[in-house]
């Protein structure tokens, strides 16, 4: 998998580009391969290896937010908006996985919210009345308020882990995109090993989006995440490992511990400080300037529970490269990019 290139050279034409070798691009590609309008040939341009971006390096972790947050992304976009897409990302990603007999050390069980003080209490608890006030369904969470059960309260409900790095795809690798030029059907992918022609270009680069579409570089900021690996002493591996994934949350933040309890009983723990990374996710239909072309696609996001919504996004761009309208993906509409939406994201 190292260094490698389907063909020794570039191919000088290609029905669709893709820029970016990770999940996102991946699984566009997979989806439009195996849709009902398969293009004749697909290229992939990755600046470095296979799946070593984003892809390879989070936790793992795929946490449907079901209920968690939702008076504030029903204050910003809508009840009804608020509701979707959560259970249903998690639910795509599982079934992937599955489908495909893909061996990334999937583990489906259950994930715990700890909330550890009274305004957290406070916070999540209006925010679960409130989900099923809008019709939310409260039957897969299991929510413990007794203080002998509970340092504060506990909310549970089923979630997965998986090895990031065990998904990917083998195309073009070392073959980074210098830029793209062009109009509408009639891009020029240029890179130092050749340029590419092609009519559709899809941008999945995410974090480094803003080097071949500059109108996302307020938008989309590189932010490193940091995640600790540790493997646990034998009085808490194996049958007295952890059984379930965590998130313990105070008003000082949210502390993640993910355990791979299916494979090599490792625990990851990251976390994030409180009102640093819950911008909702800007993902999908980017075009161009973001003007005038309609085909040019991004698929790009906002924080650090986006990984996990590449399982319905992707797929849903590959609907819309072939001519779908955005009411037909079945995504919430503020997933949708488009040039206004760019012009006022802020870091």
């Amino acid at each position: 998998m190292l260094n490698h290139r389907t063909t020794e050279d570039v191919p000088i034409e290609a029905d669709v580009v893709v820029v970016g070798s990770g999940l996102s691009g991946a699984l566009v590609a997979l989806s439009l391969l195996e849709g009902p309008m398969p293009p004749q040939s697909v290229v992939m341009l990755e600046a470095r290896e296979l799946c070593s971006g984003a892809t390879g390096k989070n936790a793992g972790h795929c946490k449907p937010d079901i209920w968690r947050g939702f008076n504030h992304y029903a204050e910003l976009f809508g009840a009804q908006e608020a509701l979707k897409n959560e259970r249903e990302t998690w639910e795509a990603a599982v079934r992937f996985v599955k489908q495909h007999g893909v061996d990334c050390d999937l583990w489906v069980g259950k994930t715990l919210d700890v909330l550890m003080d009274e305004t957290s209490l406070k916070e999540a608890s209006l925010s679960f009345e409130a989900f099923k006030a809008a019709g939310g369904d409260p039957t897969p969470i299991q929510a413990t308020a007794d203080p002998e059960e509970a340092e504060k309260a506990v909310y549970a409900w089923d979630a997965s882990t998986l090895h990031p790095f065990k998904l990917g795809l083998n195309l073009q690798t070392w073959t980074p995109a210098s830029s793209i030029t062009g109009t509408d059907n009639r891009w020029v992918v240029h890179t130092e090993r050749g340029c590419i022609k092609t009519p559709t270009v899809i941008h999945a680069t995410n974090a480094f989006a803003a080097t071949l579409l500059p109108e996302t570089e307020t938008a989309i900021i590189p932010t490193p995440h940091m995640c600790d690996r540790v493997y646990p002493p034998a009085s808490f591996s194996g049958i007295y490992g952890l059984k379930h994934s965590y998130a313990v949350i105070s008003t000082k933040g949210l502390y993640s511990i993910n355990p791979r309890s299916t494979s090599d009983g490792a625990i990851l723990f990251g976390g994030t400080i409180r009102n640093m990374g819950r911008q909702l996710v800007t993902t999908i239909h980017g075009a161009g300037s973001l003007e005038t072309a309609s085909t040019k696609y991004l698929s790009s996001a906002r924080c650090q529970e986006s990984p996990a919504r590449i399982f319905t996004c992707s797929p849903a761009l590959a609907k819309l490269v072939n001519g779908s309208d955005w009411a037909d993906v079945n995504l919430p509409d503020c997933f949708r990019v488009t040039r206004e939406r760019l012009s006022k994201a802020t870091p």
